[in-house]
């Protein structure tokens, strides 16, 4: 997965920016596997298997060896689950692991509408609901996925306020949207949070193609400060940008409306944290209700600024404008009927009775039951979220009806340095490049000129080379052609060899035994032919030989107690060659 998504998002490679995006986010999700793998690691040891089913299993059962205390008070499922997280926010583009997203959409339209809106970056929310079971064991554990859910939402949110980039709002949107799935599946409301990405992946792929087609009309230009007035000139596009726009906005009765309450509604009656955590789904359930607005604000601005008011890209790409292919409008039509019908399988109990939540009864197996809202809750919910959707788009239009307008420029005069931080994406990228990359960069350069250029390059490599080409340059001396010259070297050669030939041998065995004061010294000389060799032994140290003659051994009595140094020097008087041995005497 995160190969194709590499290759996939780098594959417009011939600029430097693309090809950077892919390896951003391929080096990013290679962090959250990190934790995937300790994850899975503290799983294994803990049960034995990596099997979901028998790991849900165990779960379920509440094993022993799952809520044993593993680090810091906090029991091997917690631990397990936070690792796995870890993973699931690579993947998903949580916070803080959420930065490859928007440079993702470098990547060709359709790639971004697959991968980045309906299958990689769910994988992990699909990981914490399937997982479920063991997340259930630590409620504090549940408490980090929804509160990093909830803050990812709001985050993204605001970030896209500033975009201009019209792939970049909607990848923001699907950072956003994927933080209401992690609230979901964190308030063990994994039914909601799969209803989510089920709905999601209609209306947010139909978006994504609709900036396709968009920008083939436009010759490729993104920049939605260059459009305008598209709705006339495009209507299929138009109609089925309409549709998905409002059913991420969670205007009734279309596919995000029903899943969006879901969630927040499961927020707020949630019971999976326990006395001491309780504040923590209602507080999130709120943070979800402002990122709806937000999200009400910035997608209708994306539209109004795209397909009303006076178009306000350049002449030759107003020549360009057309509708897309039937090819790409059949798709998008697909698509946009998701948007409208796919809410219908989530429409909750206080709406359809007994007929309602069809996704929770067929996900229970898998996940467990769906988690019980009141109808009094849902009915509260429902009616909220309407209206902040209705008031997100009030508002957007107030702004940017028909283009910007001056609301929208005054706010910008009022607050230059605000909006210019939303516009940056507040700078997170240029932290990580100060805290993270610089420095990794430094010793990655550092490494490369020691290890590198210096230990393998200039010793291991290069001082080969130069020791070759000193030997050479030595034996070129002796291949002179100088006949005296090879006769002296060989009898130097001669010499050395007759002298280490004759050095006597060293003894095969030496043998040293101790009685009382007393010491007796046998060489093991078997090769040695008798009376050829000289032996001298000095047992006390003092340099003078204490017995000497033909015979590889000697007695020797001590006066006193002590440690000695023996010495016995072999000497081979013919060639006058000799060797010493030594050894260490205790005598007590």
């Amino acid at each position: 997965m995160g190969l194709c998504s590499y290759l996939l998002i780098g594959f417009w490679y011939g600029e430097t920016a693309n090809a950077s995006a892919g390896k951003k986010a391929f080096i990013t999700n290679r962090v959250g596997d990190l934790g995937f793998l300790i994850g899975m690691f503290l799983l294994f040891r803990a049960a034995g298997t990596l099997d979901i089913p028998a790991l849900v299993d165990t779960a379920r059962a509440g094993s022993p060896t799952l809520t044993a205390t593993l680090w810091w008070g906090q029991p091997v499922a917690f631990w397990a689950a936070l690792f796995l997280f870890l993973g699931a926010a690579g993947k998903s583009a949580q916070i803080p692991l959420y930065v490859w997203l928007p440079d993702a959409m470098a990547g060709p339209t359709p790639v971004s509408a697959l991968i980045h809106a309906a299958t990689m970056v769910t994988a992990g929310v699909y990981m914490v609901a399937r997982m479920g079971a063991l997340y259930l064991l630590a409620p504090a554990a549940l408490a980090i996925v929804a509160g990093v859910g909830a803050l990812t939402a709001l985050f993204a949110a605001v970030l896209a306020f500033g975009q201009n980039d019209f792939k970049k709002v909607l990848a923001y949107s699907t950072i956003s949207q994927l933080g209401f799935m992690f609230v979901g599946v964190g308030t063990g409301n994994f039914a909601g949070g799969i209803f989510h990405l089920f709905t999601h992946a209609f209306f947010k792929a139909g978006l994504f193609l609709c900036a396709g087609s968009v920008m083939h009309a436009l010759a490729g230009s993104g920049d939605i400060t260059r459009m305008g007035g598209l709705a006339g000139k495009l209507p299929w596009t138009t109609w089925v940008f309409r549709v998905c726009w409002l059913a991420i906005c969670g205007v009734p009765i279309l596919s995000g409306f029903f899943s969006k309450d879901a969630i927040v509604a499961g927020a707020f009656s949630t019971e999976v944290f326990g006395p001491h955590l309780a504040w923590v789904g209602p507080t999130v359930g709120a943070g979800l209700l402002a990122a709806a607005l937000g999200t009400a604000f910035y997608m209708s601005r994306l539209y109004y600024l795209v397909f009303t008011g006076e178009c306000r890209a350049d002449p030759r790409a107003r020549e360009h404008l057309h509708e897309s292919p039937v090819e790409m409008v059949g798709p998008l039509v697909v698509l946009g009927l998701g948007a409208v019908l796919a809410g219908m399988v989530g429409v909750p109990p206080a709406v359809a009775g007994s007929h309602g939540d069809l996704i929770g009864h067929w996900l229970a197996p898998a996940v467990g039951p769906s988690l019980e809202v009141s109808s009094g809750l849902e009915w509260r919910v429902m009616v909220a979220s309407t209206a902040i959707a209705l008031a997100g788009i009030g508002l957007a239009w107030l702004f940017f009806g028909g283009g910007a307008r001056e609301p929208a420029r005054r706010f910008v005069a009022a607050l230059p340095r605000l909006v210019a931080a939303v516009r940056g994406k507040f700078f997170v990228d240029e932290i990580y490049g100060g805290l993270v990359v610089r420095p990794l960069r430094g010793l990655a350069q550092l490494l490369f000129v020691v290890v590198d250029r210096i230990l393998i390059d200039r010793l291991l490599v290069g001082g080969w080379t130069v020791l070759v080409d000193l030997i050479g340059r030595f034996l070129r001396l002796l291949q002179a052609g100088d006949v005296q010259r090879y006769l002296a070297v060989f009898a130097i050669g001669l010499a050395a060899l007759v002298y280490v030939m004759a050095r006597p041998a060293a003894p095969s065995e030496v043998k040293i035994r101790i009685d009382g004061r007393g010491a007796v010294v046998e060489l093991g000389d078997r090769e040695a032919t008798p009376g050829k060799l000289h032996y001298g032994f000095d047992f006390d140290g003092d340099g003078r030989d204490d017995r000497a003659g033909p015979t590889p051994s000697a007695t020797w009595s001590y006066a006193r107690s002590g440690h000695y140094r023996l010495r016995v020097r072999i000497t081979d008087p013919q060639w006058n060659t000799a060797r010493t041995i030594e050894r260490t005497i205790d005598i007590r």
